[in-house]
């Protein structure tokens, strides 16, 4: 399944049509056993990222690049 755009992320996921795409993303991203992307957990402070952006409503916005 393509996630590409915002509407991409806030289609119902196929596997739980209760939840959205991105709210099932972070699901799988926390699970150890099926992680998000396949065979590697990603860092703690990128999945935050998601939940914050979960935790405040999934705000549309404009996208910006980050600089490390």
């Amino acid at each position: 399944m393509p996630i590409v755009t915002y509407a991409d992320l806030q289609k119902p996921s196929p596997s739980d049509p209760a939840k959205t795409v991105a709210q099932r993303s972070l699901e799988r991203m926390n699970d150890a056993a099926a992680p998000m992307p396949p065979g590697q957990q990603l860092p703690a402070a990128e999945i935050a990222v998601l939940q914050s952006w979960i935790s405040a409503g999934e705000p549309q916005g404009a996208c910006t690049a980050q600089v490390d």
